[in-house]
């Protein structure tokens, strides 16, 4: 598999990152979370912006240059439309959890959640 293969898009206006998302195969959580036991493990903001029921994907991300952090920054609370493996989209909101340096070479990592809008 090449690099593209890797990569994942999210766009927001005008502003497009590239990243590579990091760890296990990504999964949407989504089920309907309607009892207080349903809801422990899902932050309190998530539940705050954007109710209960929304599908969401919590990823670790690579980001290979420094101005696609600075793009990832800009954009956190921004929705957009998100390209996935294959080409598949959807249309979510981009928080940004952490960021931080990964290695000295000047790539960076970041904890991103995804929102089906």
């Amino acid at each position: 598999m090449t690099e593209e293969e890797y990569t994942w898009d999210y766009t927001s206006g005008s502003t497009t990152v590239t990243f590579i998302p990091i760890g296990r195969t990504p999964i949407w959580k989504g089920d309907a979370r309607t009892s207080e036991r349903q809801l422990i493990g899902t932050k309190i903001s998530e539940i705050s912006v954007f109710g209960a029921l929304s599908a969401r994907l919590a990823v670790p991300i690579f980001l290979e240059e420094f101005d696609e952090m600075t793009a990832l920054i800009a954009l956190d609370a921004t929705t957009g439309l998100l390209t996935m493996d294959g080409g598949t989209t959807k249309n979510v909101t981009l928080l940004v959890a952490e960021v931080g340096a990964a290695e000295l070479d000047g790539s960076f990592l970041a904890k991103v959640t995804f929102v089906e809008a």
